[in-house]
């Protein structure tokens, strides 16, 4: 639908008027205003809009030629990040959302408006918490923050707010950020984990993951993670945990330029939302599919656990969990049957093993390399191959030992990291990383067999 954003002129300002006042209304919902004696909500600071100030811009949105909305923006900052431009208000009627309105006029908006930007919202506001989010993470250039306002809503519900920057002349960059560490305290309650606070405040910052986290978590739990013993200690020892301050250093350290980074690396970049959360124990880094989008999801709570807050610690998480979306995306789709399904899990986690040695320039960097762990894996490489051969058909998610932190090999987590990469090594001597990709199932298991034989 044909989008236009039009600067609001003297003549239009009855019109924003009448427009504010549907706007309002709608709000009032959640801000819990009322009517004046005249039944009307007002806007006292329509007037200054109209002053000819630098520090204020007004805006009608017409949809194919018929008005749809506005946008007023303005210089106050909502928190204390830096600022050159805010949201102060935005209203699209009813019969235009949903089908691009919206996005197209906040991207005029930015066409007209670059620099740092804040974006507050009603935190129970879902809606409006989706579209802003996306809105942030689409156009922002590098890392968007999440945070809550320095004042609340009008009903004493804090305000969330998005800082994120805006170039004067947008780049597109296949790879969004989204940092809500500022808001993790709203989890709690009294310093003790609240599960339904969590859930609002992961709701409010990234729609659709407090489900998805859920869901992953009763599956954990099925499988012998125990809720009251394995994750909630961990959660409950986060507020204050001086580790976590390092942690979110890290990841915004490690994260700028990233999509730069792949490209020259790679020649092309991963379509991926890389998000540093709260989570409920899923995993130090998870890549999945949220609301149809490619994500990385990194939970603090198990990053700070596992005791990888370092920038290099963390460089090494976010590549490898980058490693599995960019082969999701450019490689062949595998479907393995259940006894091919650990040498499935052995060919993934080797690619994005690689993926991230050659992005930090070094085959022989492992992330896990703690207390020798490389070098046992080294000189025990035969071993772990031949016996990931001999039993990798029989074992299951709960039975296997070589991939995850909890599970050893021979007193060793992790072993089939180390394994998965040697494997594709062994594969890139004769082609290239791209074309590894691209192998199918049965080709895999016969250059697996090649593999071990050459040890």
């Amino acid at each position: 639908m044909q989008t236009k954003l039009l600067p609001a002129a003297s003549s239009d300002r009855q019109r924003l008027e009448n427009l504010l006042e549907k706007y309002n209304y709608e709000f009032s919902q959640y801000d819990k205003t009322h009517f004046d004696a005249d039944g009307l909500f007002g806007y006292e600071w329509l007037p200054t809009y109209f002053e000819g100030r630098d520090d204020r811009a007004a805006y009608l949105i017409y949809a194919e030629e018929s008005l749809a909305g506005f946008a007023l923006i303005n210089r106050i900052a909502e928190c204390d990040r830096p600022l050159d431009w805010a949201v102060a208000e935005f209203f699209v009627a009813y019969s235009f959302r949903r089908n691009g309105v919206g996005s197209a006029a906040m991207e005029q908006v930015f066409v007209r408006h670059s620099g740092r930007w804040q974006i507050k919202y009603h935190s129970k506001n879902l809606p409006s918490a989706a579209f802003w989010n996306g809105i942030a993470r689409h156009y922002a250039a590098g890392f968007v923050e999440t945070l809550f306002g320095a004042e609340d809503c009008a009903d004493g519900t804090p305000a969330t707010v998005l800082c994120f920057s805006v170039p004067a002349k947008a780049q597109s960059s296949r790879i969004r950020l989204l940092d809500t560490s500022a808001c993790w305290g709203a989890a709690y309650a009294d310093g003790a984990f609240s599960l339904p606070r969590w859930r609002s405040y992961l709701d409010s910052c990234l729609p659709g993951a407090a489900a998805l986290c859920l869901a992953d978590a009763q599956q954990s739990q099925a499988a012998g993670i125990r809720w009251e013993h394995d994750i909630l200690p961990v959660l409950n020892a986060m507020p204050g945990h001086p580790d976590a301050a390092q942690a979110v250093r890290s990841f915004r350290r490690v994260t700028e330029r990233l999509d730069e980074r792949i490209r020259l690396a790679f020649g092309k970049s991963p379509d991926a939302e890389v998000v540093l959360m709260l989570g409920l124990g899923n995993g130090a880094g998870w890549a999945t599919t949220l609301n149809g989008k490619p994500t990385v999801l990194l939970g603090i709570e198990k990053i700070v656990e596992l005791h990888w807050c370092s920038e290099d610690d963390m460089n090494g998480l976010v590549l490898h969990e980058l490693g599995h979306v960019y082969a999701a995306q450019f490689g062949t789709s595998l479907s393995p049957s259940r006894e091919q399904r650990l040498l499935a899990q052995l060919f993934s986690e080797g690619i994005a093993m690689v993926f991230e040695q050659e992005l930090v320039g070094n085959p022989d960097y492992f992330h896990q390399n703690v207390n020798g762990w490389t070098t046992w894996c080294h000189e025990h490489l035969s071993a772990i191959a031949h016996c990931f051969a001999a039993e990798a058909a029989r074992l299951t998610r709960e039975t296997q030992r070589y991939f995850g932190d909890w599970v050893s090999f021979e007193g060793y987590p992790d072993a089939g990291y180390y394994l998965g990469a040697r494997f594709v090594r062994f594969l890139m001597e004769k082609m290239t990383f791209d074309e590894v990709l691209r192998l199918p199932l049965s080709q895999i298991q016969q250059s697996f067999d090649a593999f071990c034989a050459s040890l």
